[in-house]
């Protein structure tokens, strides 16, 4: 007994709905693909992305008949005809007919494209901006082919920029005109002013705290200005920055920086600084640089070995090249991310003390399975100057803490022209919040010929937990070295400044 049917399928795409009807026979037992033939018609024809859709649809290479993938290629070819700017796509053939002696059948698509569409008039909701701004975010321009993915590509950068928390993109077919399709954008900006706050403690600063607030934007220009003030027993820093997007906002911007800080160390005393800063940021893919040329005054004061009081001023520029690359969950995968920065001043240019700083630092992990990770991070760098106790507390190379050689106290290792640490660790994790690790880390801060007689080592374990206020990680380390803690308790908890 043959059974024929005949159905209708719909297909969608954002505004446009469409129904094709489709007939074919069907059979309860499997039926050979005996010959298949999908051909485009009208001037997309040959466009390149609608043929290469057309050759790798599955239906092409199938043994035999199968209803669904049928309607899932036929939808698939006459979305991407849509997404390509043919607007008007429509099947001409559509049809499975079905041999029952044979027990064979055949399929025959045929799509008929009509002229492409172009972009047309780009309508911005009401927003606090200004249209040439947020034309800024626009990957396309008036007259380009119409394309889906330059749309998608368009509420990702809107989204992306922090402007706004939601992004609705709308074709406009109905009100073409000249093959030109209007694009309907509608904005939802966010709140003007945010506030961020955050607690913790750790062994290198104390109890610590963090406040700030930032001004989202402040004119049509999508200027922004941020203010956070960090507090701890070791560190507080008081820092405003005022940012300007450049021509691709998402990639570029000018920021100007004022800081206000207090430092306390056990290798340098104290120093009081003010701190102001004019730079370029640029971000692309894993790679981002910052460009800045600073003031800075400092007073160094209750130095050990009672030194005198010190006031430096130095005026100096500052290169910064930072790349990541992600690490992702899984067996054999791997991460890592590094920076360098170059810095230095001239006492022929307003500056009390000549000098050439170098550093470069870098961390990485490879999972050797989905529980075992194995941590490596390195620390390194030179300075150039007559004389090292003319530098700034907050330009010399220090070590020794949580985040550098752990069994020692906070900065306490240095000064010196060189620094040269690393660290390597082996994690586990128990499950998603708990997990455990131990380590060896390593290194000095020394000046020439003196790397041996400061070398510093210490070891130990750490316990971590995630927690919703951000990571828990407490334990145990012994420095091996003169000068090490024969046992220290190693513990952070909640926001790091």
């Amino acid at each position: 007994m043959r059974l024929s049917i005949r159905v209708y399928i719909i297909i969608s795409l954002a505004t446009l709905i469409a129904w094709v009807p489709a007939s074919y026979a069907l059979d309860k037992t499997p039926i050979t693909l005996k010959k298949v033939t999908i051909t485009l018609t009208g001037p997309g024809k040959d466009d390149p992305v609608l043929q290469s859709t057309l050759t790798t649809l599955p239906i092409q290479h199938a043994q035999t008949l199968s209803l669904e993938q049928y309607k899932q290629d036929k939808r698939t070819l006459y979305d991407m005809a849509i997404a390509r700017g043919y607007i008007h796509a429509s099947y001409t053939e559509h049809e499975v007919r079905i041999d029952e002696n044979l027990k064979s059948a055949q399929i025959t698509l045929s799509l008929a494209t009509n002229q492409p569409f172009n972009f047309g008039e780009l309508r911005f909701s009401h927003t606090p901006f200004s249209e040439a701004f947020l034309m800024r975010f626009v990957p396309f321009k008036r007259g380009d082919r119409f394309n889906h993915e330059d749309l998608l590509l368009l509420q990702s950068r809107l989204i992306q920029s922090g402007y706004f928390t939601k992004v609705v993109i709308e074709p406009l077919p109905e009100e073409a005109k000249n093959n030109a399709v209007p694009i309907q954008v509608n904005l939802t900006t966010v709140k003007q002013q945010a506030y961020t706050f955050g607690i913790g403690y750790g062994t290198d600063t104390g109890a610590r705290g963090l406040v700030g607030t930032q001004f989202n934007y402040l004119n049509q220009h999508g200027h922004r200005l941020k203010t956070t003030l960090n507090a701890s027993q070791r560190y507080n820093n008081l820092e405003s920055q005022y940012i300007i997007p450049g021509s691709n906002p998402l990639l570029d911007s000018y920021q100007f920086t004022g800081n206000v800080f207090h430092l306390n160390t056990d290798a340098k005393g104290d120093s009081i600084a003010g701190k102001f800063s004019v730079g370029k940021h640029h971000a692309s893919n894993r790679w981002s640089y910052t460009h800045t040329i600073n003031a800075l005054w400092e007073r160094n004061f209750n130095i050990p070995d009672n030194l005198p009081t010190t006031n430096k001023f130095i005026l100096y520029p500052s290169l910064q090249w930072s790349y990541k690359k992600p690490s992702e969950k899984g067996a054999r995968n791997y991460g890592y991310a590094f920076d360098l920065l170059l810095r230095g001043a001239s006492q022929n240019a307003l500056s009390d003390v000549t000098f050439l700083q170098s550093k470069i630092r870098g961390n990485g992990l490879y999972h050797l399975n989905d529980r075992l990770t194995f941590k490596l991070r390195g620390e390194f760098g030179y300075t150039l100057l007559s004389g090292l106790d003319d530098l700034p507390t907050s330009l010399h190379f220090l070590a020794g803490g949580t985040q550098s050689i752990r069994g020692y106290d906070y900065q306490s290792i240095g000064p010196g022209r060189y620094l040269a640490t690393g660290s390597a660790e082996l994690h586990y994790a128990f499950n998603e919040n708990w997990g455990a690790g131990i380590f060896f880390d390593a290194g000095s801060v020394f000046n020439a010929h003196e790397f041996h007689d400061n070398f510093k080592q210490g070891i130990g374990f750490v316990v971590t937990r995630q927690t919703p206020f951000g990571p828990v990680e407490a334990g145990l380390a012994r420095g091996i070295s003169k000068g090490g803690k024969s046992i220290q308790f190693v513990f952070n908890l909640g926001t790091t400044l």
